[in-house]
């Protein structure tokens, strides 16, 4: 069964590895200044709710496709369907927070913290057995 979890797993690291070192070498991360939060007006208004509408609609869609799983359905079967809604959830994530990293580099600690979900978002055993209802 463990076996089955190693391609989602790997699919996870990467996107996570390739989005840290992109914020590594292009962010500056120097220091603590990143934290701070910059003025907020209408024109940079889209910097902040872009990110927030991200992770809003992937986890909706992760949801949606989660409950068209059939119960009935295979452990395989199953298991693509959520490696699927994952994909389309990290890469909502990881759209945004190179949006954050390219287009408006003064919030950068927002894609600081959208970097800590992706981590919190660890396909763990437990978390997809539970998401796919699977018990032994």
């Amino acid at each position: 069964m463990k076996q089955n979890f190693k391609p989602i797993k790997t699919i996870h690291l990467a996107l996570l590895s390739g989005l840290c070192l992109a914020f590594w070498f292009l962010g500056d991360l120097t220091s603590f200044e990143v934290f701070k939060i910059p003025s907020i007006d209408s024109t940079n208004f889209i910097n902040i709710l872009f990110p927030i509408a991200a992770l809003v609609i992937g986890q909706l869609i992760f949801n949606y496709k989660l409950k068209a799983i059939q119960p009935e359905s295979n452990i395989e079967e199953k298991l693509m369907r959520y490696q699927e809604a994952s994909i389309i959830r990290w890469a909502l994530i990881e759209g945004a927070s190179f949006f954050i990293l390219f287009a408006a580099p003064k919030f950068i600690g927002i894609g600081v913290i959208m970097i800590a979900y992706f981590v919190y978002l660890y396909p763990s055993d437990s978390r997809i057995h539970r998401a796919l209802k699977i018990y032994h």
